[in-house]
């Protein structure tokens, strides 16, 4: 399912991962050294040659975070406005307690989804990711 045009060119493959938990979501903001800087959206990013979207999962949320995650199942799929082929996939955090931001990430923490859709400015995929959460187009059970 794509909310852009299906005929775009797609410029590489990412993950974006979803964790939840009493109905907030783990959301991070972009730091000024990455693409898009400054926005907020779930954690994610490219995937390697040769990588699983899952592996990508993995290494993406230990990179960003230092978190240790279990990729549950994707939930959607989306081309971006950019050019991303973006596969978006439900969490299990083992650790909350050891997580460290790296260099990519300015700030991270929990917001409920009607506090996620306020965030300016929220990459247009994640509105997106959110519009059709309400419509229950994209579900976690």
């Amino acid at each position: 399912m794509s909310f852009e045009n299906p005929n775009q060119t797609i410029k590489r493959r990412a993950v974006a991962a979803i964790a939840h938990d009493n109905e907030k979501f783990l959301v991070i903001q972009r730091s000024h050294l990455v693409v898009a800087p400054l926005h907020f959206c779930f954690p994610g990013g490219g995937i390697e040659p040769g990588e699983t979207e899952a592996e990508a999962v993995i290494r993406e949320l230990n990179e960003e975070l230092n978190l240790q995650v279990e990729p549950l199942r994707q939930v959607w799929q989306s081309n971006t406005p950019s050019g991303y082929e973006l596969f978006w996939w439900t969490i299990k955090i083992h650790d909350l307690a050891n997580i460290r931001p790296n260099a990519e990430v300015a700030i991270w923490g929990w917001y409920s989804e009607e506090d996620m859709a306020k965030l300016q400015p929220l990459l247009s995929s994640n509105v997106e990711f959110l519009k059709r959460l309400a419509t229950g187009e994209i579900r976690f059970d």
